[in-house]
């Protein structure tokens, strides 16, 4: 629902109580959006594409050595 979103801009006077504006950037610009339905803009935005950070490789643990605490190292 748009009225608890942080893009709504309700209008001005008395039909600022059940309409409103979309400032989100991927909604269609300068469309009356009633407060009760919404205007899709969150449903409506696609997925970033990517399967995660691309800076970093994926750390794999698997390739770590374990071995056991020497007893005698004090």
């Amino acid at each position: 629902m748009c009225r608890d979103c942080g893009f709504f801009l309700p209008l001005a006077g008395s039909l600022g109580t059940m309409f409103g504006v979309c400032g989100n950037e991927m909604s269609a610009d300068g469309h009356v959006v009633d407060c009760g339905y919404g205007c899709g803009a969150h449903s409506d935005t696609p997925a970033p594409a990517g399967g995660g950070s691309p800076r970093y490789d994926p750390y794999d643990d698997g390739v770590l050595d374990v071995t056991a605490p020497d007893p005698d190292a004090d």
